[in-house]
């Protein structure tokens, strides 16, 4: 029993689903992305999430399943808030500062 693949993906506002055959198109904000899913996985589209689950119970499916449901989660965080990276520096003797629009980093020896 896939844990991911069981939980329900809730869809925001301002982003719309268009589901045909086994290809789901998103769209929001930030633009339109597709994904192709495998055939022996469903999507099913009702109010405000999208639920995914698979027709048989083969290694592979069990596999997809989960991939499936992760990959739709994230076309829909990606229209809606786009991509960003987050940097943590952890230690004594670093120092990190934005320069425009360019990331200055400082690391020094420690002795």
């Amino acid at each position: 029993m896939s844990r991911v693949g069981n939980s329900p993906i809730l869809i925001p506002k301002e982003v719309s689903i268009n589901i045909k055959e086994n290809n789901i198109n998103v769209s929001g904000p930030k633009g339109n992305l597709d994904f192709v899913f495998d055939l022996n996985i469903t999507v099913e589209h009702n109010d405000d999430k999208i639920i995914v689950s698979r027709k048989f119970d083969s290694a592979q499916n069990r596999s997809l399943h989960g991939t499936t449901r992760q990959m739709i989660n994230n076309l829909i965080i990606g229209v809606n808030e786009g991509f960003s990276k987050k940097l943590e520096l952890i230690g004594v003797g670093y120092q990190a500062t934005m320069e425009g629009k360019r990331l200055k980093l400082q690391l020094g020896y420690s002795h």
